[in-house]
């Protein structure tokens, strides 16, 4: 276990939250094109029922559209679903790995770092006043290059 698979980790998991909030927006536009009755409309020159010549307006329901974004949104889902099995995996990976540390403020620094997401700046001032967003950084760097 290395930097790399700590920071994939962080990765994904920030994937997965873009692909929520992805589900989350087309599952919105599906259910406003239902409620909403949903209307596209066009122009065209033809002959009108009086057996007039000029334009003539067609409306009605955009059905390729609306089964797209339903096919769209089902594929999205099984990709949820996938990368929920690999974020699960690969948590249970980080969390053995982590646990196995012998150093509690490095495993401490590692949690708020790449579980947590916090910024340097927090993990410092999480671990206390002696610690700095740079010693935090070289702290794990130097632990992990160990490794």
């Amino acid at each position: 276990m290395d930097k790399e698979v700590l920071e994939q980790y962080s990765s994904l998991k920030a994937e997965y939250q873009d692909l929520q909030g992805e589900i989350t927006k087309l599952d919105k536009q599906i259910k406003k094109m239902e409620t909403s009755r949903c209307q596209v409309s066009d122009s065209v020159k033809g002959t009108r029922t009086d057996g007039t010549y000029g334009s003539i307006r067609i409306t009605g329901f955009p059905v390729p559209d609306y089964y797209r974004r339903k096919k769209l949104l089902e594929d999205r889902k099984k990709k949820l679903d996938e990368f929920e099995l690999q974020l699960l995996e690969l948590t249970n990976e980080v969390d053995d790995y982590i646990n196995s540390m012998a150093d509690s403020r490095m495993r401490r620094m590692i949690r708020y770092k790449f579980f947590d997401e916090l910024s340097w700046v927090q993990v410092a001032h999480k671990m206390g006043g002696k610690y700095t967003a740079d010693s935090c950084r070289k702290q794990i760097d130097r632990f992990l290059e160990e490794k």
